[in-house]
């Protein structure tokens, strides 16, 4: 078979010339072979396949970092190959809006994340209920936030006056405190 030159960037090894003699590519750090990595010298003189070029790596790094989310990566991953495909989801208490995922996509040979188009979004409790004779204090009604609830005056508070919005929209406790009617008993 014919002598093979290396390509741009990389090296050609050779076991030989003759029959079933390999030609074995390789490129400079920072590239990568495309085509065969391996050709063989055959019984009709010419070498398999086509030659290979050496292309440089192109990746992406660490996915983008979206509040109140995680991704499915592996923490410890710092690289991604192109067409890597990361799906996200919202942290408990959150509620996912738009697109959760995220692909590795490379445009004039620079790599970048494309997506995701999320937020996360607290999971809303809605305006909790008043209780007769009495009212609520606090105007979050999300994830996390809590109302103090308070009696008009003559009436006493029964039961827990705070309540918190859960991870699954609900508050806690479930039962509303009461106002009753306070008296002042005389002794006399």
């Amino acid at each position: 078979c014919e002598e093979l030159r290396s390509p741009a960037l990389g090296t050609v090894t050779l076991t030989g010339r003759l029959f079933n003699d390999r030609a074995t590519y390789s490129c400079e750090l920072g590239f990568h072979v495309v085509g065969l990595k391996e050709r063989t010298c055959q019984a009709d003189g010419n070498w398999s396949g086509q030659a290979p070029v050496c292309k440089q790596n192109v990746y992406c790094k660490n996915p983008p970092h979206i509040d109140h989310a995680r991704h499915n990566a592996l923490p410890e991953q710092t690289t991604f190959d192109l067409d890597a495909t990361i799906q996200y989801q919202c942290l408990t208490g959150y509620v996912t809006n738009g697109f959760p995922r995220a692909k590795c996509l490379a445009i004039d040979n620079a790599a970048s994340w494309f997506g995701p188009d999320i937020s996360c979004e607290p999971r809303s409790c809605g305006a909790p209920q008043d209780t007769a004779h009495g009212w609520h204090a606090g105007e979050c009604y999300t994830f996390g936030c809590r109302v103090v609830y308070h009696c008009a005056d003559g009436f006493e508070l029964v039961g827990r006056n705070e309540r918190t919005c859960q991870t699954d929209g609900t508050w806690f406790p479930k039962d509303l405190p009461a106002c009753v009617l306070s008296f002042e008993c005389d002794y006399g």
